[in-house]
């Protein structure tokens, strides 16, 4: 069983009943596994010959269930410490959060989130 799709320029969600692949899937295009089979093919490159940071920063997935990471928000919105702290703030921002002035803004955007239901924030968003 095989599964050819071309999606130019959009984002693509995957949904299905339990134990239909959607996980066998994901765990694929993020080379957590490797297919038995056949290739995989972005923007006409195979994922094989693409390291992994590189790859799994250009993908990004939102889980069913929101999970709150342990840490602090900052390194769960910017694990690999891309952006300034000016480039955070912006993202913060465009984020749509109100964050109160004063002390434990942290908590604040942690409440936020939780309001939100943002879902889980992986590695390579």
């Amino acid at each position: 069983m095989g599964i050819q799709s071309k999606v130019g320029g959009m984002k693509t969600g995957i949904e299905g009943r339990t134990g239909s692949g959607k996980l066998t899937l994901i765990q694929t295009l993020f080379r957590i596994v490797e297919p038995a089979t056949g290739q995989i093919m972005i923007d006409g490159s195979n994922i094989s010959s693409i390291g992994l940071h590189d790859l799994r920063s250009r993908l990004s997935i939102i889980l069913q269930d929101p999970t709150m990471f342990e840490g602090a928000i900052r390194s769960n919105l910017d694990p690999f410490e891309e952006y300034s702290d000016l480039g955070f703030g912006r993202l913060r921002t465009s984020a749509s959060f109100r964050i109160k002035s004063g002390r434990n803004k942290e908590s604040q955007i942690l409440h936020l989130l939780r309001m939100e239901r943002i879902g889980a924030w992986v590695r390579g968003s």
